[in-house]
């Protein structure tokens, strides 16, 4: 006990924090919590779901069949995203007389909560537990999609 504190103390001392412990020790649970950025752990490329702002609900039911994250992000002409198309918007559009023919941006959840590449995972995995969503797409410093992300990776990856 007498060796702890006084290994605290020095600690304190000398200004060693969370984020200095976890850079000396990475592959903790403190270093994943601390070190990881979305980017690290968001599906790239071809695992990123997502459909043009013209295309239909059924080219984004397809799309959400094929990747199983829950969303399709929604891009505009110039990659950013306009919106999300969940299994969720998909249940209302259907209910309330929408057909799988419709466009999706009259289907879909405009705007949306989208993650930055750049952010750490642990604030980003807040975002996502704040607003009770499971996914969300992430995008670059420009506003373009660049990726997407669940809890799953967030769990996969030890930040719990």
């Amino acid at each position: 006990m007498l060796g702890d504190a006084l290994a605290m103390a020095v600690m304190q001392a000398r200004g060693f924090s969370e984020e200095d412990f976890a850079r000396s020790h990475p592959a903790g649970a403190l270093g994943a919590r601390l070190l990881n950025n979305v980017h690290h752990l968001m599906r790239k490329n071809e695992e990123v779901p997502q459909v043009s702002n013209d295309a239909s609900v059924m080219d984004a039911m397809l799309e959400l069949s094929r990747t199983g994250l829950g969303l399709v992000a929604v891009c505009n002409e110039n990659g950013g995203v306009d919106g999300v198309f969940t299994d969720g918007d998909l249940r209302r559009w259907l209910v309330k007389g929408g057909t799988l023919n419709d466009a999706v941006n009259t289907a879909m959840t405009t705007g949306g909560v989208t993650l930055q590449a750049q952010e750490r995972a642990i604030d980003a995995k807040e975002i996502l537990m704040r607003h009770k969503i499971s996914a969300a797409p992430v995008v670059d410093e420009h506003g373009r999609l660049c990726g997407a992300i669940n809890l799953q990776n967030f769990y996969q990856a030890g930040i719990l």
